[in-house]
């Protein structure tokens, strides 16, 4: 009877002296796979003086005998299971600015439209209620158009000195603004001029030049500071001038108006301004930003929960970004680790909160649940259930802690089915291909 390596085919031994012994069976399989300098360990001068297995920072330090499949295998896990820990901190990072930086102010409100856009701003404490507007329009300021001149030819504004008056709301300025058009000025020379003069008056009009370098025209718009009809504004060239001719800056482009509006079917009011108080409800409503939806509006004050809702959706995220890290690492990673958070989500602290999930098993946070949730119940108590002490916020970062303080295999599955093919192996014992040596039968793989 032969036993595997019993003699030696060659001068030298197969299994140097220094080697350390292991189980004949796995020998048999793998007997170069201990040390990558085989068989040139311990020669001066050799190959093994210049090959170093260096261990990859915050990896396993893996068996030299392992197949070399199996340790790449888990070197990928491991690489998995140290991303899994990062993006593990940055849920942690989530769950704290949760249960430490809010509320900063437990009784703020917003005012908004059905759609859950905002169409003002409510004062901390203000009523919670719903209200519809009927608009039938806009307070919107007047806004003057003048010619489109060519930028770089002569001025059409003969040279000499040129004033205007510009009378708003009924009242004409005292003093004329007067300009000096020098011999040799362009168009866009007296355009900027003009403006300037303008901008310095402070008559209640805002004037801007509008350029478009393709065409290379130039024109010099005026605009109301404030909206409504009270605001409306006439400019007039003084005897022997002729800026308001010549640019054709007198041109109304859009007529000052005034917000006409009714609240919950009462009488029409009219407003040169478009910010509506509500003292009822302690809040101001944007008619401009709520005409968007239509001119019937359903209005509410509500408690403003949005900085708490995107914390929530932080937290969401990352969970998400766990359970994809998780599955890509193709079953390395331990299954119990994703169980015990899931679990976490979904007590009903997290529910309160306005946690659901997909079929897919991705999570997301429900807006109206979490609104629903908080009208249900007192502010405090709310925020107990989610960020408080006893609250599912500190229950998931507890999980986070325990597995982040472990060591870096403990997140490994070596069970899984990834592993399955190195973990379940013995010796061959197939006929091989036999040649003679000395009256022994030596396998000729060798």
């Amino acid at each position: 009877m032969v036993m595997p390596y019993a003699v030696s085919p060659v001068s030298e031994a197969v299994r140097p002296n220094d080697e350390p012994i292991y189980p004949l069976e796995r020998y048999a399989m793998y007997p170069h796979a201990w040390e990558e300098g085989y068989p040139y360990r311990g020669k001066e001068g050799g190959r093994a003086a210049s090959v170093k297995r260096v261990k990859p920072a915050g990896l396993l330090d893996l068996p030299a005998s392992l197949p070399r499949g199996a340790g790449a295998a888990l070197r990928a896990a491991a690489e998995h299971a140290a991303a899994w820990l990062r993006e593990a901190g940055e849920l942690r990072a989530a769950l704290e600015a949760l249960t430490q930086r809010f509320p900063p102010r437990p009784d703020s409100r917003r005012i908004v439209a059905a759609e859950g856009a905002a169409v003002g701003r409510a004062e901390p404490g203000a009523a919670t209620g719903r209200f519809e507007v009927r608009i039938h329009s806009v307070a919107r300021p007047q806004l003057n158009l003048g010619f489109d001149l060519v930028a770089d030819a002569p001025s059409v504004v003969r040279p000499g000195q040129h004033g205007l008056r510009i009378r708003r709301g009924g009242v004409q300025e005292d003093a004329p603004l007067t300009i000096e058009v020098l011999l040799g000025d362009t168009n866009a020379d007296v355009i900027l001029r003009l403006r300037d003069a303008v901008h310095a008056a402070d008559t209640g009009v805002a004037s801007a030049v509008q350029e478009a370098p393709l065409d290379g025209f130039v024109r010099l718009a005026l605009a109301a500071s404030a909206t409504g009809t009270a605001n409306a504004f006439e400019p007039s060239d003084e005897p022997g001038s002729s800026l308001v001719n010549a640019l054709g800056i007198g041109r109304i482009a859009r007529p000052a108006s005034d917000a006409v509006y009714a609240i919950d079917g009462g009488a029409a009011t009219v407003s040169g301004s478009n910010a509506v108080p509500l003292p009822r409800l302690g809040a101001v409503l944007d008619l401009e930003q709520a005409a968007v939806f239509g001119s019937r509006v359903d209005v509410r004050v509500e408690r403003d929960l949005a900085p708490l809702a995107e914390r929530l959706r932080r937290v969401a995220a990352g969970a998400n970004a766990l359970r994809e890290l998780h599955v890509r690492a193709g079953g390395a990673l331990r299954p119990e680790p994703m169980r015990r958070i899931d679990d976490a989500l979904a007590q009903a602290g997290a529910g309160a909160a306005g946690f659901r999930r997909s079929s897919a098993g991705a999570w997301r946070v429900d807006e109206a649940e979490l609104r629903a949730a908080f009208g249900a119940s007192e502010m405090a108590e709310s925020l107990r259930r989610i960020a408080g002490p006893g609250g599912f916020a500190a229950a998931l970062a507890d999980e986070i802690d325990g597995w982040r303080c472990r060591p870096l295999d403990a997140l490994l599955d070596l069970n899984g089915g990834l592993f399955l093919a190195f973990a379940q192996y013995g010796a061959d014992a197939a006929p091989r291909t036999p040649s003679g040596l000395s009256g022994f039968r030596v396998d000729a793989a060798l």
